[in-house]
């Protein structure tokens, strides 16, 4: 056409709310490793939708093979190339992960969030900031074993599809608060079946939002 560089502009335009729009750009998750000497792996079925993986100031371009997050204490950045649509057993078992941050992870094609630190035995900390989770209907176990996560903020979660909460706070048994908001939406949940279990530091929990009327086990 007439004007190359402004047809080009339009384009790059476009494209970058594309991006954005499909989480290609800037879906990220961090993390903060202790180190023990044992390397923690992302699982298998994740390393294709991982771009890079940042420990501390290096890059680390390992995730085909093994995708490792290294074995000293570090700052970890995992970096997404494609959007997700589980993350069911993401860090399953990682014993070293200390904290994880999803403020900047695109979680808006997530349907299915089981166990995901499901084991992750030293985790004190998740920061779940406003990611959207209108599509999740699956949160059981989601930080069962969790022995050292002492408080959760899930007020800015979407959890209106979510159907199963069973056993999502299991043996977590540092938890002293747990944050819901006062406005959340349980219309399609089903199962709540141990969700509290051995918390014994949790002593009140304000479950007044919650719709309950098709909940069938609360043991």
């Amino acid at each position: 056409g007439r004007y190359p560089l402004l047809n080009f502009q339009r384009f790059l335009f476009l494209f970058i709310i594309f991006c954005l729009s499909t989480g290609i750009l800037n879906s990220q998750i961090s993390l903060k490793i202790q180190g023990t000497g044992e390397q923690p792996y992302i699982k298998e079925g994740f390393r294709t939708s991982i771009s890079k993986v940042y420990i501390g100031t290096n890059e680390e371009d390992t995730c085909s093979e093994t995708c490792n997050l290294g074995e000293s204490p570090s700052d970890v950045v995992i970096e997404f190339s494609t959007t997700i649509t589980s993350c069911a057993e993401m860090f399953i078992g990682l014993t070293n992960i200390l904290e994880v941050n999803l403020n900047s992870f695109d979680a808006s094609q997530v349907n299915d969030m089981n166990s995901m630190f499901k084991g992750c035995s030293n985790l004190k900390s998740i920061n779940f900031g406003n990611i959207n989770t209108h599509l999740v209907t699956n949160m059981e176990r989601l930080c069962e074993d969790c022995y050292l996560l002492e408080s959760i903020d899930l007020s800015n979660l979407d959890i209106s599809k979510v159907t199963k909460i069973d056993f999502i706070f299991s043996n977590c048994k540092a938890l002293t608060s747990i944050n819901f908001g006062t406005s959340a939406s349980t219309v399609n949940l089903e199962g709540m079946m141990g969700a509290f279990n051995h918390c014994e530091n949790l002593k009140t929990i304000d479950l007044t939002p919650f719709n309950t009327d098709k909940v069938t086990d609360m043991k």
